[in-house]
C-alpha cells in the first residue's frame, strides 16, 4: 500500500506494493517481447508463403507449353505410378520401367512414347519413412557436383542425396532411350527430385530436349540456381493449388527460391493459411474437374 504523503511529496510505494509493480514491469516487457517476435515470424512466414515467380493463367497454358488440363491429369497419374512398383499402372497398358535407392527411400519409374521419355519421381512418404523425415528437413544448401554448374548454385542438400543415389540409374535409362525429348514430372518431394534432374538432363544430355511438369513442389535451389533455370521458363511448369503448404517452404529467409512459370490451380483463401487437403488430393480433384473426366487423358500415352 501506499504510504502517507509528507510536505506535498508524491506517495511513496511500500516494499509488497513495489515487488507487485516490478512484477507487472517484467510482464509487461516479457509480453512485448513475444509481439516483437511474433511480429518477425509472422514476417518471415508472410514471405515464405509467396509461391509464385511467373505465373501463366490456364486459359494460356496451351499456347505457352503445348498442355491441356487433361494432359495434365495424365503427368500427374504418372507421378502416381511412382508411388509404388507395379507390372501396369490402373489398366492403362504402360509399360513402366523401374530405378530406385532403398538407403534413401527414392523411386522413379520412366514411361516411353513417341518422341518422349517420361520420368517420374515418387513424392516424400514422410509418415512411412524415418530417412525421408531426415532428408526433408535436412535444408541447409548444398554445392551441386554436376559439370558445367557455377559454383554459387546451391540446393536442398537432403533433397539432393536423395537423386545422386538415383542418379546413375537415371542417366543409364536415358541413355538406353533413343526418344530426343525427356519429360520429368513428380508431386511434392518428388517434383524437388524432377527439378533436380531437369538441371542435371540438360547439362549431361544437350543432345535431348528436357522439360518439367511439377506438381506442389516445395523450394529446392538458391537465388543463383533459379535465375539458371528461369532463363527457359517456357521449360518448366510448376503447378500450385490453394493454400498446399509444401510449396511454401523451406522459406524465402533461408535462401530459396521457386523456379519455372507457376499455374495456380485454385486461390488461396485468406482465413486459411494452408491445407493439407489441397496437397493431397486436391490436385487431382482440381485436374480431374477441369479435365472433365477422372482418368489419364488418351489412355496408354500422355501426348497428343
Amino acid at each position: 500500500m501506499y504510504n502517507r504523503r509528507v510536505d506535498g511529496e508524491l506517495p511513496q510505494m511500500g516494499p509488497v506494493t513495489r515487488v507487485r509493480t516490478e512484477f507487472r514491469l517484467k510482464i509487461g516487457i516479457a509480453n512485448g517481447a513475444l509481439l516483437i517476435a511474433a511480429g518477425l515470424i509472422a514476417a518471415v512466414l508472410i514471405s515464405g508463403c509467396t509461391t509464385t515467380g511467373q505465373r501463366v493463367p490456364l486459359d494460356d497454358l496451351e499456347a505457352v507449353h503445348g498442355l491441356d488440363s487433361a494432359r495434365l491429369l495424365t503427368y500427374y497419374h504418372l507421378a502416381l505410378a511412382a508411388w509404388r512398383e507395379q507390372d501396369e499402372y490402373r489398366d492403362t497398358g504402360w509399360e513402366l520401367r523401374y530405378f530406385g535407392a532403398e538407403e534413401t527411400n527414392t523411386l522413379g519409374v520412366a514411361y516411353e512414347h513417341g518422341a518422349r521419355v517420361v520420368v517420374a519421381f515418387r513424392g516424400s512418404q514422410l509418415q512411412r519413412s524415418d530417412i525421408e523425415r531426415r532428408l526433408n528437413f535436412r535444408f541447409f544448401p548444398a554445392r551441386l557436383p554436376f559439370d558445367h554448374t557455377p559454383e554459387r548454385v546451391r540446393v536442398h542438400s537432403g533433397f539432393l542425396e536423395k537423386y545422386l543415389s538415383v542418379r546413375d540409374d537415371l542417366h543409364a535409362l536415358v541413355r538406353s532411350s533413343n526418344r530426343p525429348e525427356i519429360t520429368v514430372v513428380g508431386h511434392s518431394g518428388g517434383g524437388a527430385l524432377a527439378s533436380l534432374a531437369y538441371f542435371d538432363l540438360k547439362r549431361r544430355f544437350p543432345d535431348r530436349r528436357v522439360r518439367a511438369i511439377t506438381y506442389g513442389m516445395p523450394r529446392v535451389f538458391n537465388r543463383t540456381g533459379a535465375e539458371i533455370i528461369n532463363r527457359e521458363r517456357s521449360r518448366f511448369l510448376r503447378v500450385v493449388n490453394g493454400d498446399d503448404i509444401v510449396p511454401r517452404v523451406p522459406f524465402r529467409a533461408f535462401g530459396f527460391r521457386h523456379v519455372g512459370t507457376e499455374l495456380e490451380l485454385s486461390p488461396g483463401r485468406w482465413y486459411r493459411p494452408f491445407s493439407q487437403y489441397d496437397h493431397h488430393p486436391g490436385y487431382r480433384t482440381e485436374l480431374e474437374a477441369r479435365a472433365g473426366t477422372t482418368e489419364p487423358w488418351h489412355l496408354g500415352h500422355p501426348d497428343p
